[in-house]
């Protein structure tokens, strides 16, 4: 059996990169606390105690009045983040890095957080990307084209296909595919972030074709960019109708420990066109495997 993640959004709104959505952890925790705000000079600062999503600081500050005198104070706070801390091979916490480091075979590698993360030098790998949740289930998973979609008319066309490309890791923390999808006047860059709390793919169009050239019409169009599922438990999915097209939007997939989230597209290199972001929306489509 095979699913496919199925991400669509409108075509006349559509900006030059789709964020397709993050993989997160999921936890109670999803914002870091900053440190009081009365400090004058940090004396010592220690962590009390570790958890997954936590960690408890104490510090010790000093502070002078007026007069010069001098008081020391105690002060503890809790910084909360999802994924701040995973525990390594002797059994302690320690803080999580989403650093992906490139083995002696080309492979990326990201090991440092509660999930790990696996890439393959070459995309058009079958499930090139193989991300190990914390409960141990896999996702193993490859882009494999992009379409147009027309909804009113039941209609699709392939406009790129996967292709041969080998990823090349940018900063510390993104691996990028260059020219990974290809044909019929679009060409697409895949690109993939560890984070903490998870990662996340997008797609960076270079190229589209246009609509005009396939004869077909903006108002009932969407792009779709599909990706295969080998391994996989299944998902518990939370699903809306589009009530303008009539298709489904699977909004959230939950897969116990992790999730898929909702996703945005936007212009790429102009931050201030995340403002005005699309949504784009998924659907989770499992089909029985073909027998040879």
């Amino acid at each position: 059996m095979k699913a496919f993640l199925v991400f669509f959004m409108l075509a006349t709104s559509v900006g030059i990169k789709i964020g397709q959505a993050q993989l997160v952890a999921q936890g109670s925790a999803i914002s870091s606390a900053d440190r009081p705000a009365d400090r004058k000079e940090i004396l010592e600062a220690k962590i009390l105690e570790n958890g997954t999503d936590h960690r408890i600081w104490q510090l010790k500050t000093a502070q002078a009045n007026g007069d010069g005198q001098i008081t020391q104070r105690i002060h503890s706070y809790v910084e909360l983040a999802t994924g701040l801390n995973f525990r390594n091979e002797r059994g302690e916490y320690v803080a999580s890095d989403p650093e992906i480091i490139v083995t002696a075979t080309g492979e990326g590698r990201a090991q440092k957080a509660q999930h790990s993360i696996r890439f393959q030098p070459n995309i058009n790998t079958a499930g090139a990307i193989d991300l190990t949740t914390p409960a141990g289930n896999h996702l193993r998973s490859h882009v494999i084209a992009v379409y147009l979609y027309d909804w009113k008319r039941n209609q699709r066309i392939g406009i790129a296909a996967l292709q041969d490309s080998v990823g090349t890791v940018i900063g510390k923390d993104q691996v990028i595919y260059e020219n990974a999808l290809a044909g019929n006047g679009t060409r697409a860059d895949v690109r993939y972030t560890t984070r903490k709390s998870g990662m996340s793919q997008d797609v960076i169009f270079r190229e589209l074709v246009s609509a005009k050239e396939l004869l077909l019409s903006m108002d009932t169009l969407e792009i779709e960019v599909w990706t295969e599922f080998l391994d996989f438990p299944q998902p518990t999915k939370s699903s809306r109708e589009d009530t303008a097209t009539g298709l489904i939007d699977d909004r959230t997939l939950d897969f116990g420990d992790m999730q898929i989230i909702p996703g945005a597209a936007f212009a790429a290199g102009d931050m201030e066109q995340r403002l005005e972001e699309t949504p784009v929306k998924k659907r989770w489509v499992t089909l029985q495997a073909e027998r040879s």
